[in-house]
């Protein structure tokens, strides 16, 4: 990997760990007393803005997850996003993302809550010149 493409890299790295996502309500899959009781997915859409030097897009980003909720105040997620085609001379970019995370929630009221994400991911994107 030439210098270039390792700075690109590590830009894009960092523009995808700062892009946001909203997330669509969480679904139960199940009543019964069991595994599924605990566990949702969703689905995610936003957006990511690419911006070095030599090189500057934006596009839209999708993302669907499922989760565990362990307890009222810890969850794990496994997340898969996708970003449309970054295009921009002198390249095209076309990243995918796979992230395991463990969120901690705290209530704050009944209408409002904070939550801290730690995860890993690992990422793909397909570099055209």
């Amino acid at each position: 990997m030439s210098t270039k493409q390792h700075r690109f890299a590590m830009a894009l790295i960092g523009c995808l760990i700062i892009s946001t996502t909203i997330h669509a309500k969480e679904t139960r899959l199940s009543s019964s007393n069991n595994f599924l009781d605990d566990t949702y997915i969703g689905i995610g859409v936003g957006g990511l803005v690419f911006d070095s030097p030599g090189f500057v897009a934006g596009n839209g980003r999708a993302n669907i997850f499922v989760g565990y909720q362990y307890s009222s105040r810890l969850s794990a997620e496994l997340s898969y996003a996708w970003v449309a085609t970054l295009s921009n001379s002198p390249a095209t970019v076309s990243p995918q993302l796979i992230t395991l995370s463990v969120l901690a929630n705290q209530a704050l009221s009944s209408q409002l809550s904070v939550y801290a994400r730690v995860g890993i991911t690992s990422w793909q994107a397909d570099i055209y010149n």
